[in-house]
């Protein structure tokens, strides 16, 4: 653990806040969304928690928030390893697999990502819920700690609801219908109160599966490229993922097919039937986003749920030979050696990411101090990236500290762009229009430049400089007709991209 947390700190060492992160630091926002919740998750835990550290160590240095989330994944890593211990794995395979969770390279986007707190440590509260109805008899304290538990996980995110199936089924099988009542039954009614009553619309829900070509075909081939695709991200080995998916799936079979499945396999097949219902609900919920199931927060979720399975199955293997025993360590061994380097890679890809995200907030900065009055303090710096408007910066630089890093030319173009564009619509007629194709370049600056295209369709501008170009911007001409009029602090030079209509240049 001590080494896995100084490898994912070195890891993470220059991450910064990215996309959600910006709607948990603004006051408004995360009070609004600790009732409501955030994009159809209930996240009353990660939200205080984010804001207590912040108002403790401000928003000067990420390392707080970068602490918080491998502390959530570290837990969780011990957790599991506690719970392939407990069902009887080899104490070598249990070590050999968790130290590959520890350090798993494909999933670094969501290991290293503060945000993701309430996602992981959701699991984690259920997996140390699960823990605790393992026990061989559950008293009165213990039946309440289960169930505070699971009401922690259900309140961070909706990931832990599927992970509520095992601990059901254990309580059920080793305690009866009236601690698993009070301990999953309290649960189920506190999430359903706030689901049906308090939660607010959710705007990925335009993304979900509708009609029944989704249902028959769209969903069960994302589920099975998640588990696919997912697992081969473990290793180098091609085709890897169908070669583990074919064999978790054997070997729940193969137990499934006894009369009586003992409390071990009865709570790593549940495992693994949580991580089939998040792959399918997350496939309703995502299908029409994400053109594949391998992002990193979704295996990794498969992964916890499937490693009890995968544990209990190379124990079989191994069980009564030392030789088989260290064969499987030195190959789980090779694996880990893998995603030490994946996790180099991949958290330098995110590393990268988070820069641009700073360098851009920084330029939106440094231009809203330079021309307080000619910036756009409404228009949110960058939507893909820093959902939050110049006014909003402003407020958190004041009192939270946000630390500017320097930034390129790259970066201020990109502000320009964004913050720096003052877009207004005219209703007044266009006169010595000029048009502009596709390539060519329109400049505007403070006296401002009127633009005109087809109504509603679109045009794209990209600002470019001597050396660099910034990100571009997207605008769409107003459906009554009226032109665009463009105008910038400073004069800037910015070239069609692409148009969905002819564009044209005119005077004012």
């Amino acid at each position: 653990m001590v080494v896995g947390l100084g490898a994912l700190l070195w890891t993470g060492r220059g991450t910064w806040f990215y996309l959600d992160e910006w709607d948990f630091m603004w006051g408004p926002e995360a009070a609004r969304r600790l009732v409501e919740g955030h994009n159809g998750h209930w996240s009353v835990v990660p939200i205080l928690v984010w804001n207590a550290v912040q108002r403790v160590f401000g928003l000067a240095h990420y390392w707080p928030f970068l602490l918080l989330v491998i502390a959530a994944h570290l837990t969780l890593a011990h957790l599991l390893w506690r719970l392939i211990l407990r069902l009887g794995s080899d104490p070598w395979v249990a070590t050999a697999l968790a130290s590959v969770f520890v350090l798993y390279g494909s999933a670094a986007e969501n290991i290293l990502w503060g945000f993701q707190v309430g996602y992981i440590g959701a699991i984690a509260f259920v997996v140390g819920a699960l823990l605790v109805v393992l026990r061989p008899t559950m008293r009165g304290w213990a039946v309440g700690c289960a169930a505070a538990l699971l009401i922690l996980g259900v309140a961070s995110s909706g990931t832990s609801l599927p992970f509520l199936i095992p601990v059901a089924v254990v309580c059920l099988r080793m305690h009866g219908w009236a601690k698993t009542i009070v301990a999953v039954g309290s649960t189920v009614v506190v999430y359903a109160i706030w689901f049906f009553f308090l939660a607010g619309d959710n705007p990925t829900a335009i993304y979900r599966a509708s009609g029944p070509i989704d249902y028959l075909f769209g969903i069960p081939a994302f589920v099975g490229r998640m588990f696919v695709d997912g697992f081969t991200t473990l290793t180098p080995v091609p085709l890897f993922g169908i070669v583990l998916t074919t064999g978790i799936a054997g070997w729940l079979v193969y137990r499934l097919g006894r009369a009586w499945l003992s409390v071990p396999d009865l709570t790593a097949t549940a495992m693994a039937l949580a991580g089939v219902v998040f792959a399918v609900l997350t496939a309703y919920s995502r299908l029409h986003a994400d053109s594949d199931g391998t992002r990193a927060r979704y295996i990794y979720v498969l992964v916890v749920a499937c490693l009890p399975a995968i544990a209990a199955g190379l124990t079989s293997i191994a069980r009564g030979s030392s030789r088989r025993i260290l064969a499987i360590t030195g190959l789980v061994s090779v694996v880990l050696a893998y995603n030490v380097g994946l996790l180099i890679l991949n958290g330098e890809k995110v590393v990268s990411r988070d820069a641009h995200a700073r360098e851009i907030v920084s330029a939106s900065l440094d231009l809203a101090h330079e021309y307080p009055d000619d910036v756009d303090r409404s228009a949110a710096v960058y939507p893909s990236l820093v959902p939050r408007s110049v006014d909003d910066l402003l407020v958190l630089e004041e009192r939270y500290k946000l630390t500017p890093s320097s930034f390129g030319e790259s970066a201020r173009l990109t502000a320009l762009t964004y913050v720096g564009l003052n877009v207004v619509d005219q209703l007044s007629p266009l006169s010595h229009c000029t048009s502009v194709p596709v390539g060519g370049v329109v400049v505007a600056g403070p006296e401002g430049i009127a633009i005109g295209g087809s109504p509603d369709r679109d045009v794209t501008l990209q600002a470019t400089g001597v050396s660099a170009s910034g990100d571009s911007r997207t605008l769409t001409f107003p459906r009554s007709g009226a032109s665009l009029v463009l105008s910038t602090p400073e004069s800037v030079r910015f070239k069609v991209e692409s148009a969905t209509s002819p564009v044209k240049m005119c005077g004012r």
